[in-house]
């Protein structure tokens, strides 16, 4: 997947050359939750499933809705980012890999 969104940058860098701020498009790779997560208590995680597993404990909307009443209780801090932005986290045209996307994500640069 990383090569093909890489070839779509080229061709998209070409588009630009020759047609402008016209060409402009948004491409993302998606992937797995292993692949995506930036939370480093899941990446110890030994497997794909366990950090599938554990992504989805901290997820769970019944897991987020008992962190919000008990604030001793566990949740992803970098999902409830997400959710607090919502709509608002819109992301500028350009070709996204999952290397991007984890650090934009990281960051929380978007």
């Amino acid at each position: 997947m990383e090569k093909t969104l890489t070839e779509l940058r080229r061709l998209h860098d070409y588009q630009l050359l020759h047609l402008g701020p016209a060409a402009q498009i948004l491409a993302l790779g998606l992937s797995s939750r292993k692949n995506f997560c930036v939370n480093s208590r899941v990446l110890a995680a030994e497997n794909r499933d366990s950090v599938d597993a554990g992504c989805w404990k901290l997820t769970a909307s019944w897991v987020r809705k008992l962190a919000v009443e008990n604030p001793s209780m566990s949740s992803c801090e970098f999902f409830e980012q997400y959710e607090r932005a919502g709509s608002s986290a819109v992301l500028p045209p350009g070709i996204y890999t999952l290397q991007v996307w984890v650090f934009l994500s990281y960051w929380e640069i978007f």
